[in-house]
């Protein structure tokens, strides 16, 4: 449990068991994330994804035949 946590909730607290579990589960969560980011960057590598930006969130999805993909690995719309 992090002291700023405490320090912004009122009447925060927990045993510790219950501070040890919800620190192991922060720690699966982003070793998780990165996880799935390498293996996102590994499918972007491989062309089989593609990630475009949508406001300020970066979106992937699969690739489709009239996607066209820039050398920076995000989604442009296909030129006529």
């Amino acid at each position: 449990m992090r002291l700023s946590y405490l320090e912004g909730t009122a009447n925060a607290e927990d045993t510790i068991d219950g501070i040890i579990d919800w620190s192991l589960v922060a720690e699966q969560i982003r070793f998780r994330r990165e996880l799935v980011y390498q293996a996102l960057e590994l499918l972007l590598r491989r062309n089989q994804i593609v990630r475009r930006q949508v406001d300020e969130r970066v979106i992937y999805g699969l690739k489709r035949v009239q996607d066209v993909q820039g050398d920076d690995g995000q989604m442009q719309s296909p030129t006529s």
